[in-house]
């Protein structure tokens, strides 16, 4: 029964992304005009109100550094440094804290979202891309 529930939680945390995809992400675009005039062809940039990403934001822990850094889905975060002669070096860090002690020394770091985030909305993403 506990298997059931999850898939049923599951799937309504799928459907739920593919319609904020869609209703929020998007919007005022249409998703397939979005196939058809700019997957894979160009960026897009839709101004909005922050609003519109409330939710989300408020998911991934206020878009709080140490939060994405701690509950990301990578297995190594990327931290950019400069380098002596001006140029941008990339390092793979394991460790989360570490990581974070470099972009608090103002250092960019690179992970992925939480995997709670990541996977219904990646998954979400690729279905209405018929993938």
């Amino acid at each position: 029964a506990a298997r059931g529930s999850s898939e049923a939680s599951r799937a309504e945390l799928l459907a739920k992304s593919a319609e904020w995809l869609e209703s929020q992400l998007l919007w005022p675009l249409e998703f397939s005009d979005f196939l058809r005039a700019t997957f894979r062809q160009r960026p897009l940039h839709l101004p909005g109100p922050a609003e519109r990403l409330e939710e989300l934001r408020a998911a991934m822990g206020d878009l709080d550094p140490a939060f994405l850094l701690q509950n990301s889905a990578s297995e190594a975060v990327h931290v950019w440094l400069r380098q002596q002669d001006g140029s941008l070096g990339s390092v793979q860090m394991d460790d989360a804290q570490a990581a974070w002690y470099l972009y608090n020394a103002g250092h960019s770091t690179y992970c992925r979202a939480p995997p709670e985030i990541e996977a219904p909305l990646v998954t979400a993403t690729l279905a209405a891309l018929g993938g």
